[in-house]
């Protein structure tokens, strides 16, 4: 058995280093490409070999090697190794061979001002079958900084030792060639154009002059490179897999929304605790023997009710109990006119007590008897008929602290009320 999974992983590890050479060359795979049988192994080897480099090759002969379980040679140890000093290698010289390439000129004096001129010396150069252009702001500089994009699609396959003839500016650009070759050159060629097609000019459109592969957006919206909005219409015009992708975008823009409503909420709350006035200590001496009652194990415990009129403070003193008896990070379920609890986001490593605000009526804790007394039973909440939404929360020995306004429906006579919470009445505000 150990033999069996040894050669098993050996063949994922194989499977998945040729699927990123695929990918780097232009090559799909299929989906599920972990575990696929000799036969499919080739066949995208085969391809593979088509388009790489030299060194892509040898990687690509590691790579086989591995998945028949042929052994590499390795490389001799320092010790083993000719004590002759090596030989100063010369430094490459710079060529380029190629039938497209991505040039990217990056430079203080460049902006948005001069782009329709960049774009006219572009007409300009002979050698240029295709193009597309584009100019972005550089993200990852301190300074309000652009850079300008081109993908050329040459008349012929150049053979240039140096970039002179694409210097813009006396700006000498990066470049990118195209490596692929054979049949996958075309598909190559045209991922660079749509590469630089955001907001470009140029003279070979997609969906008009070329298909646009679905996995180009994918990519270049995990890069952050595309909008929401325009990803979702690059897909429209994709068609294949749309709605996929549109429920990939609806969930990231939910969890940004509540991302940034958590950032907002914690600032705001960060800002209004500079404006909290101390509390009474007549009033925090009322709560302490609720609070004392936690440093036991007990079998349940009594919760707390803090009722007062509007604008006695009873929310912020109850929201503060975490900070005075180190409770921790409250869990709030602003209740008003709610049914039952509603504890479905409540993370018990998160938060150290629960408070329900604006209780409107007793019915709401009588209705919920044991979970207020925090004892060691599971409690089911969300409850219908199917039972398709309902969860578990256990709330042992979790402070539960519940405000009440004075207007309020509650009896603190009700003799299950009056055995199983501790009530603080606020004469007034419980600030100083």
């Amino acid at each position: 058995m150990a033999a069996k999974k040894a050669t098993q992983d050996r063949k994922r590890r194989a499977c998945g280093e040729l699927r990123a050479l695929a990918q780097e060359v232009g090559v799909e795979t299929p989906t599920k490409f972990a575990d696929v049988g000799k036969a499919a192994f080739d066949q995208v080897a085969t391809q593979v070999r088509a388009l790489a480099s030299p060194e892509q090759c040898s990687q690509l002969d590691t790579i086989t090697n591995r998945y028949a379980g042929i052994e590499v040679p390795p490389q001799p140890d320092f010790e083993q190794a000719d004590a002759q000093p090596p030989a100063a290698a010369a430094a490459p010289a710079f060529r380029l061979r190629s039938t497209g390439c991505l040039f990217t000129w990056n430079d203080l004096s460049l902006n948005p001002m001069i782009f329709e001129e960049f774009v006219a010396w572009i007409h300009t150069l002979e050698f240029i079958y295709r193009f597309s252009a584009t100019v972005e702001r550089s993200m990852h500089s301190d300074e309000l900084r652009y850079h300008f994009h081109a993908f050329f699609e040459f008349q012929r396959r150049v053979d240039w030792t140096s970039l002179r003839s694409v210097e813009f500016h006396s700006i000498r650009p990066h470049a990118r060639p195209t490596c692929a070759r054979g049949p996958k050159l075309r598909d190559a060629l045209d991922h660079g154009h749509f590469y630089v097609y955001c907001d470009k000019i140029g003279n070979y459109l997609p969906w008009r002059d070329y298909a646009v592969r679905g996995f180009w957006i994918d990519v270049l919206w995990s890069e952050h490179k595309l909008s929401h909005t325009t990803y979702l219409l690059y897909a429209c015009k994709v068609r294949v897999g749309f709605m996929g992708r549109q429920k990939q975008v609806e969930a990231v823009q939910r969890f940004e929304q509540a991302e940034w409503f958590l950032q907002k909420q914690t600032a705001v709350a960060s800002q209004l605790s500079a404006l909290r006035r101390p509390f009474k200590p007549e009033i925090l001496d009322l709560v302490r023997p609720w609070a004392g009652q936690y440093g036991e194990d007990q079998m349940r415990y009594q919760f707390l009710v803090i009722r007062g009129g509007s604008c006695s403070g009873k929310s912020t003193l109850a929201k503060a109990l975490g900070e005075i008896f180190s409770f921790g990070q409250v869990f709030t379920q602003t209740v008003q006119d709610a049914p039952a609890p509603d504890l479905a986001k409540y993370d018990a490593q998160k938060h150290g007590y629960l408070l329900f605000d604006n209780v409107n009526s007793h019915t709401f804790v009588l209705d919920s008897r044991a979970l207020f007394q925090a004892n060691s039973d599971v409690h089911t909440l969300g409850v219908s008929r199917t039972f398709m939404y309902s969860y578990s929360v256990w709330l042992w020995k979790v402070p539960i602290v519940v405000t009440v306004d004075d207007s309020a429906e509650w009896d603190s006579t009700e003799p299950w009320t009056a055995d199983n919470a501790i009530e603080v009445l606020l004469p007034g505000p419980c600030y100083t």
